[in-house]
């Protein structure tokens, strides 16, 4: 059975599934936690939104509907 986590807990594995896969536990908790917590999915949300922005800054994701340069 999932114990609900700690925002704290939520937070550090939003910033570690970033660097490294998380386990089918890790995930499923963090899966129920960001469905009831609100604040933790939109922080989750911006860090993802980051991450693909920064990619796309260094050039490793050309964005939606862009081609590698000629």
């Amino acid at each position: 059975m999932l114990k609900m986590m700690s925002c704290r807990q939520a937070s550090h594995l939003i910033s570690e599934r970033q660097d490294r896969p998380l386990g089918w536990r890790e995930r499923a908790a963090l899966r129920l936690h960001l469905a009831l917590c609100g604040p933790c999915a939109r922080a989750a949300e911006h860090l993802d939104f980051l991450r693909r922005a920064m990619a796309r800054y260094v050039g490793r994701d050309p964005g939606p509907g862009k081609g590698p340069p000629d």
